[in-house]
């Protein structure tokens, strides 16, 4: 490897990795690897830094590299690092998110209210509907994943800073 080890030059290198098209598995893997290797020597700024350049793949990388993205960045919160330097483009992503999922959840709320449990597991019946909306409204059904997805940053964040969680 060419490039210095340092944990902002592995950082700019994973962010630049996650936002690329042309990234593979490997190239992803690696990127991280060296990432994580290197972390934890990272200086406050250094992380800081890091999380805001990663947040700009949240919505520009492919899903897997933006999932990848914002769950190393919620890994950063788990291990200390603040979280103010990524919530507002996760918050902006969740709420996107939100509006366009908001019929498919209410429709889910509805179901689940309203099946019964001796005729059918309501779990069951959501996900029937589910299947029915996916043909539909697929892209309701894309942001409901998107969601699942990324709400575990969002709680480990907001549960690592009372003034995030107050502010949000």
């Amino acid at each position: 490897m060419s490039e210095k080890q340092t944990f902002p030059a592995a950082a700019a290198r994973l962010t630049q990795t996650l936002a690329s098209a042309t990234s593979d598995g490997n190239d992803v893997k690696s990127a991280i690897n060296w990432f994580l290797d290197l972390l934890p020597g990272a200086a406050n700024k250094e992380a800081a830094a890091a999380m805001e350049s990663l947040a700009g793949v949240f919505e520009t990388g492919s899903v897997e590299n933006a999932v990848n993205a914002i769950m190393l960045c919620g890994y950063l919160v788990e291990k200390g690092y603040e979280g103010k330097h990524f919530i507002g483009a996760l918050e902006r992503l969740t709420i996107k998110n939100l509006d366009i999922a908001e019929p498919l959840l209410k429709a889910s709320v509805t179901v689940m209210e309203t099946t019964d449990d001796e005729d059918e597991d309501p779990y069951e019946a959501v996900d029937k509907m589910r299947e029915t909306v996916a043909t539909e409204h697929p892209d309701q059904v894309k942001a409901d994943d998107w969601l699942e997805k990324i709400y575990p940053c969002l709680v480990s964040t907001y549960s690592s800073d009372l003034q995030l969680f107050n502010k949000g």
